[in-house]
């Protein structure tokens, strides 16, 4: 990573920390150029992105905002109870590099909002309104840091349009964006009419949209194929706050 990004990227952790409502601070991410990696796959809205390597896997989600992705990290802790995930502290305090020497190596993880692991086989992590987590062997904390090293900027990225839903006669079709790659689409409820295509004869309840950097865009619907908004399953969750630094022992009077 080169020096000027890894100065923007402080910034933007700089700026985006202490505010559980602000706007979502990260659009996608690139993991393409993370070594090993397999093109991922989508789990779902409330799941994101999954990518496998060898002897492990990597998920990211990138959500609508830092109380939906404290809410994912939170999910994922549970998911992998038997591996007993435990809280990581922020680091302590380091001594500022002597004059004329090599900048320090940014470590995203030291900045994370929430951070767990077991060991290095495994690391869940919350950068503001992304959610990490690897699980493999041996080396968990090094993959999680080549992976959120290529988090890309809200203010870089183009969010995702939501798809729509386009009624003919009597019959609805999911419309989607055409992109290159094209868009993964997912969709619930409803009945396909049998026509070409994403056609209903009844609408879907939700239709969702994806693309392998991890943007997602949902849009829900009523019976009528018009279009509704569903409180989110984060409603009421609050954002965990990580450990301080633990405070280092005073040096005894000689």
């Amino acid at each position: 990573m080169s020096l000027l990004r890894c100065l923007c990227l402080s910034c933007v952790l700089f700026m985006a920390a202490g505010s559980a409502h602000a706007e979502p601070t990260w659009a996608a991410v690139d993991l393409s150029v993370v070594e090993g990696l397999h093109i991922p796959r989508p789990d779902g809205w409330t799941s994101g992105i999954t990518a496998d390597f060898k002897g492990g896997l990597v998920r990211v989600y990138i959500g609508p905002s830092d109380v939906a992705a404290s809410w994912w990290v939170q999910r994922m802790t549970q998911v992998v109870e038997k591996q007993k995930p435990a809280a990581v502290p922020f680091p302590s305090p380091t001594a500022p590099p002597d004059p004329g020497s090599p900048p320090p190596v940014v470590k995203m993880l030291d900045s994370a909002d929430e951070l767990y692991s077991a060991g290095d086989r495994l690391v869940i992590a919350r950068l503001g309104n992304v959610g990490v987590m690897v699980e493999v062997s041996s080396g968990a904390r090094a993959k999680a840091e080549a992976v959120t090293a290529t988090l890309m900027p809200a203010a870089e990225v183009m969010p995702l349009p939501k798809p729509s839903l386009v009624k003919t006669g009597s019959e609805w079709r999911i419309d989607v964006p055409l992109t290159e790659p094209p868009l993964q689409v997912r969709y619930e409820g409803g009945q396909l009419s049998g026509a070409p295509g994403l056609t209903f004869r009844r609408p879907p309840s939700t239709a969702v949209v994806y693309d392998t950097q991890g943007r997602m865009a949902r849009q829900d619907f009523d019976a009528m194929g018009l279009v509704i908004e569903r409180p989110p399953l984060w409603l009421d969750h609050e954002p965990v706050v990580r450990p301080p630094a633990e405070s280092m022992p005073s040096p005894e009077p000689k």
